[in-house]
């Protein structure tokens, strides 16, 4: 187990994923358009990368992707070397919802999809009771969901995740309806679990902040078309606190790179917007 504020030892690390020339286009209304140009990214075992970019830049569909939860028009993703095709139990993923089931309490949360995976009741009820120890919800695992605050659902959420023991754990902006107060205290003990499990996250989010708190990478991408317009690596020690000098000065050159990309997002979204109305008052006098 690594100690909190304790630098990991050094390591050689395999490759455990590969994107490969993926790209994504969309039929609309408008014609064809285009969510990302080909990305090629590399992520090695156990590393904490962060995707980050302006809104509607592509990063939620691009993690679907490598969740086998759709399908690239161009290029592969590869996992140990092998080409997705398909979403599988490697490859989890936690949603900005936590997507609890509410008939069911926090311990029934955690086992289901061991049960569905077909793993024998008694080490389902030891593995669930060891990951709520883990996000320390064990005195609530006979709690509804509806009894939780937000919270607590995302660490149901996770904890549920992580009994399947995936390779891989894909975060889409988990944190981002949550408080200041509850985010920050998630992101310490994420942290944690992350030291603890040295599991390979990839994990969407629209703060710069929260990026440089936790990823080992930040990888930041432009607006739409998007592409990975700069890498930066995160070499702050550990447990990192999002008001602290470091990490604010690692954001604000983060956050100058970004704002451009920001201003161009919102003028294309402005943009459809106005055509989409255009082409109502056109159908309009047609009528």
């Amino acid at each position: 187990m690594t100690i909190a504020g304790e630098p990991p030892a050094p390591r050689k690390l395999k490759m455990k994923l590969e994107i490969r020339g993926v790209s994504k286009t969309f039929q609309s209304k408008r014609g064809i358009l285009t969510a990302f140009e080909p990305i090629d990214l590399d992520i090695r075992e156990g590393e904490f990368v962060c995707l980050l970019g302006p809104s509607g830049c592509g990063k939620s569909t691009l993690l679907n992707i490598i969740a086998g939860l759709d399908k690239p028009t161009r290029g592969e993703v590869r996992v140990d070397g092998r080409v997705i095709t398909r979403a599988g139990t490697e490859r989890v993923m936690i949603f900005q919802n936590a997507a609890l089931f509410p008939w069911l309490n926090v311990f029934d949360n955690v086992k289901f999809g061991l049960n569905m995976i077909g793993v024998a009741k008694p080490e389902r009820q030891v593995i669930a009771r060891r990951y709520l120890q883990m996000v320390h919800l064990a005195e609530f695992e006979r709690a509804f969901v509806h009894e939780l605050s937000g919270g607590m659902k995302q660490r149901v959420a996770i904890a549920r995740a992580l009994a399947l023991d995936p390779a891989i754990l894909l975060m889409d902006e988990p944190f981002g309806a949550l408080d200041a107060q509850t985010r920050d205290v998630l992101h310490d003990e994420l942290q944690t679990i992350w030291a603890n499990t040295r599991k390979t996250i990839v994990f969407v989010t629209h703060n710069v902040r929260e990026a440089v708190v936790l990823g080992d990478r930040v990888i930041v991408l432009s607006a739409r078309p998007a592409r990975i317009k700069q890498e930066f690596g995160i070499d702050l020690p550990r447990p990192r606190q999002i008001e602290s000098y470091a990490v604010v000065d690692r954001a604000r050159a983060i956050s100058a790179l970004l704002k451009d990309d920001t201003r161009a997002s919102q003028r294309d979204v402005a943009a459809s917007v106005l055509q989409e109305l255009e082409a109502q008052m056109v159908g309009d006098d047609v009528l």
